[in-house]
């Protein structure tokens, strides 16, 4: 390692370069706050150095949906709905030029907004690398359209993956603020949910329902909309106390129901008037009978290339829709109404190498029928409600003791997890559960 003094002979231009080469803004303030002679040559020209980082790392593609971020951040939630309208105009437009976008976002943004987007970007891309390695390995043992896929992640993955993250933190932006402001993949982080609610002290007397879905769970959807870093964060955490201090037991905000994350994509089909202006007598018409005209009226410019018309995530999209109306209802009777297994492979997000450029769209109806029939790819292990409730219990006797920590279920007894019980009070709880063992 060189020493203090051979560092202060660098000169402040060149130091200056080192930093503007850093990945991201998180290591430039790591960087920065390492040395004063990092410090002094970020503060000669911060904006320049920032810049230069965020050019570097985010790629045009992304930029749109950045300054989209942006402009979300800036609005007052009380503002007139035609705001948000505005935001999302703006963006379906910015897609169709990405690199003028990148131009424009970076001359016009604050240090704190470039760092927002480094932030955003790098959570996003974090939370696509870990989705991928857990999910894509599944998708193609379950998945069988006839062909076979990469098992590492394709750029085009990631893009696909990255943009719906950064979607996601949008539609929080938007439309998902807690109740005191508002006018207006869920899997993770409901493992992480469960097995604290299953396990930690602080939690005992939260009611555990096992049947209950990741949609309909308000404190788990309030801890969803809290967005892409907190996530990131959460899929980080490697350690139950970890996690802990992330998902409290009082620390979600609340929401009204309509504004929960799960409740905006139910809006996810097309609007009447969209599907009014296809000409069609029958709106309940299925999709393979809709002409490819009529079907460009649905393929929008937020899509981008990689998802157009013709691209394979379109024709498997329309192939698992095929028997089904703009509505989402299907004219099979024998057809399953429930994608939630698609989406939670991705069906569409992986780049299958098809034999022919046009897959099949009667393999592909097959392939998605026998994945929307079969039990749920990552639902985790039931537990029995005695259990359940013999849990909720302990753990409330030892909360409400002055104990707080990690407490095994199943039956097992084990204080190892647990702080801030005296032997004295261990022994009072296991004479109060009928339990003889030595402390």
């Amino acid at each position: 390692m060189a020493s203090t003094g051979a560092i202060s002979r660098i000169p402040s231009d060149i130091i200056a370069h080192i930093l503007s080469q850093l990945e991201t803004i998180e290591d430039l303030t790591v960087t920065i706050r390492s040395h004063r002679i990092f410090l002094n040559a970020f503060n000669d020209g911060p904006y320049s150095i920032a810049s230069a980082i965020v050019k570097s790392q985010i790629p045009s593609v992304a930029a749109p949906l950045l300054v989209a971020l942006v402009e979300s951040s800036r609005i007052a939630h009380r503002v007139d709905i035609d705001v948000f309208h505005e935001i999302l105009d703006r963006l379906a437009s910015a897609i169709s030029s990405p690199s003028q976008t990148t131009s424009f976002f970076l001359s016009n943004l604050s240090l704190p907004e470039l760092a927002l987007c480094s932030r955003h970007y790098a959570a996003a891309e974090s939370l696509a690398h870990d989705l991928a390695a857990e999910v894509k390995p599944i998708a193609i043992q379950k998945l069988d359209f006839g062909c076979s896929a990469l098992p590492h992640l394709t750029s085009t993955e990631k893009a696909r993956l990255v943009r719906a993250f950064l979607r996601y933190q949008l539609l929080c932006n938007l439309f998902c603020p807690p109740d005191s402001a508002c006018p207006l993949s869920d899997d993770d982080d409901d493992d992480t949910f469960d097995e604290l609610a299953w396990h930690d002290v602080e939690w005992g007397e939260l009611p555990v329902d096992n049947y209950m879905e990741p949609d309909e769970n308000l404190r788990l959807q309030g801890f969803l909309s809290q967005g892409l870093e907190f996530l990131s964060d959460v899929a980080r955490a490697d350690s139950h106390a970890s996690r802990a201090r992330l998902l409290r037991l009082d620390g979600y905000l609340s929401r009204e129901f309509e504004r929960l994350p799960s409740q905006q994509f139910y809006h996810r089909f097309p609007s009447q008037r969209l599907v009014v202006a296809t000409g069609l007598s029958d709106l309940d018409t299925p999709l393979q009978d809709w002409t490819a005209d009529q079907l460009g009226l649905l393929s929008q410019r937020g899509d981008g290339p990689r998802d157009s018309m013709g691209s394979t995530s379109y024709l498997l999209w329309l192939g698992a829709n095929a028997r089904r109306s703009s509505s989402g209802e299907s004219s099979d009777m024998h057809e399953i109404d429930d994608d939630t297994n698609l989406w939670q492979l991705g069906y569409n997000v992986w780049d299958w190498e098809f034999p022919d450029s046009t897959p099949s769209t009667s393999v592909i109806r097959k392939a998605c029928h026998e994945v929307r029939s079969m039990p749920p790819p990552f639902k985790p292990d039931m537990q029995f409600d005695d259990v359940i409730l013999r849990s909720q219990r302990q753990r409330s006797d030892i909360y409400l003791a002055g104990g707080d920590g990690y407490w095994p279920m199943g039956g097992a007894i084990d204080f190892g997890g647990i702080q801030g019980l005296s032997p004295d009070k261990i022994a009072d709880l296991l004479y109060k559960w009928g339990i003889d063992m030595d402390v």
